[in-house]
């Protein structure tokens, strides 16, 4: 059996990025109500909560905390006002600040999406998969004639687009820290 090593203080930033985990007294609703968790049995919101409350650093090693829907169905139904949803948002930061997250899909799929959005003012869906799958990739996810047939309909566009907003959009990002987790 591999011994975890507890940190207080990991525990406490945590605690101070969101949700409160050290009120959790393990009852398992979040998990029992977590759409994710009925689909793969490793995720386990009641256990990364227990983590968090203890300061184990291991999820954020891991692809686990990325795995969340951000439904808040655990935190709408938590009895002790754990907010499950915002412990595991917490461990996604805390993670990307501390670089452990930089080959994790649901990290690439942050940084893209947020970086498209600060570049242009709006998502693009075409380069999102682009920026993540390269064309070949790409071409697994959505054949070929089928995304001629959405090219052709107006569905994707293969032009970039900026908004109106995008210098307005970039100033917010530049306000929030630049996008990259950590606080300007």
């Amino acid at each position: 059996m591999m011994k975890l090593e507890t940190n207080r203080s990991l525990a406490e930033e945590l605690k101070a990025l969101g949700g409160d985990a050290y009120k959790c007294y393990q009852c398992g609703t979040c998990t029992g109500d977590c759409p994710v968790a009925w689909l793969n049995s490793e995720f386990n919101p009641r256990k990364l909560v227990l983590f968090a409350s203890f300061g184990i650093a291991e999820p954020l090693k891991s692809d686990i905390p990325w795995l969340c829907a951000t439904c808040y169905k655990c935190t709408t139904r938590c009895p002790r006002d754990v907010k499950p949803s915002e412990v595991l948002s917490a461990m996604r930061k805390l993670a990307i600040r501390d670089r452990l997250a930089e080959d994790k899909e649901g990290a690439k799929f942050i940084k893209a999406f947020a970086d498209i959005v600060k570049e242009n003012g709006e998502l693009s869906e075409t380069k999102l998969v682009l920026k993540l799958k390269g064309l070949l990739g790409s071409t697994k996810m959505l054949p070929l004639s089928v995304a001629w047939t959405m090219l052709r309909k107006g569905k994707i566009s293969l032009i970039e687009k900026k908004s109106p907003s995008a210098e307005e959009v970039k100033r917010i990002f530049e306000l929030a820290g630049g996008g990259n987790g950590r606080k300007a």
